[in-house]
């Protein structure tokens, strides 16, 4: 589940950051990429794959950090 949920956190964020979208997409497509992100990291965290479930935790609040 969690590399799932990072490939599609990919092929989401990526056209995402990529293109220009209406405001009202580009929000739903940034709150969809922040909901799966939340999930991989809780799907980390209960699969045992701490350090992963962190880099997402830090990723989630400064996106810069992981980038």
């Amino acid at each position: 589940m969690v590399d799932a949920a990072g490939r599609f956190i990919d092929h989401v964020e990526a056209p995402a950051r990529r293109c220009t979208y209406g405001s009202n997409l580009q929000t739903h497509l940034y709150c969809a990429s922040g909901e799966m992100a939340t999930s991989a990291g809780w799907f980390a965290f209960d699969a045992g794959r701490q350090k992963i479930a962190l880099r997402v935790a830090v990723c989630l609040v400064e996106p810069r950090a992981v980038r």
